[in-house]
């Protein structure tokens, strides 16, 4: 009997573990910036950041958002006002709360370690830079290029 439950249990938890794995969403890459509790503030002071919050067992939405979010990183490797950064909320769970991360994946621009404005458009790269070189440019012009709160 106990023999059955072991291999019932274990046969289990091997599925559980291929499941969760084998849909592990990972927005790292040459033109996203990993983004955590400890870093946010020093890396958002100077510049303008889009940010797809995520959890790595977000499912097909988080999936399709890596990959358009691989698409859209090379359109800002050379943008001087504005980059890419992501930040995994199950390791960051404190700092996604205090930044009212509710749902995933959400995207929002973040300057001073405080998400200024949430992204709600079409989740499209095409929109998406539209959308953040428009706000880096009113960023840019509010500020004169200097790191200030232009919103």
């Amino acid at each position: 009997m106990c023999s059955a439950l072991l291999k019932y249990c274990s046969s289990f938890l091997f599925v559980f573990l291929l499941t969760t794995t084998a849909h592990a969403v990972d927005y790292s890459g040459p033109y996203s910036t990993e983004l955590t509790g400890a870093n946010l503030l020093e890396k958002t002071s100077s510049k303008v950041f889009f940010v797809v919050f995520y959890a790595p067992w977000c499912g097909t939405k988080c999936i399709h958002m890596q990959n358009t979010w691989r698409e859209l990183g090379p359109r800002f490797q050379h943008v001087k006002g504005a980059a890419l950064g992501h930040m995994d909320c199950t390791l960051n769970h404190e700092t996604c709360k205090k930044l009212e991360i509710q749902a995933y994946p959400t995207l929002a621009l973040v300057y001073s370690g405080a998400v200024q404005k949430h992204y709600l458009g079409p989740r499209d790269p095409e929109a998406m830079e539209a959308f953040v070189l428009h706000m880096a440019g009113q960023y840019t012009a509010a500020t004169g290029g200097e790191a200030a709160h232009a919103w």
